[in-house]
């Protein structure tokens, strides 16, 4: 894809402790995606987000990144 593709707002949201995806490398594409324009948002959490103890962080992050203010 080319590089600063994306001209609509985009947040991504990663686990730190993540054992499945690759963080640094989806970061690359997407801020290449973006041209550099995304907002990353990191957990202390693993894999999927929503299914972790507290997922209160995790739907405020949601909240935010619809609501365009994150």
């Amino acid at each position: 894809a080319a590089t600063g593709a994306m001209t609509v707002p985009a947040t991504l949201l990663l686990a730190r402790r993540e054992r499945v995806i690759d963080n640094e490398g989806t970061s690359q594409v997407v801020g290449r995606l973006t041209g550099g324009a995304a907002v990353t948002v990191e957990f202390n959490a693993a894999h999927v987000l929503e299914f972790e103890a507290d997922p209160a962080p995790f739907h405020a992050a949601l909240r935010r990144a619809v609501q365009g203010s994150e």
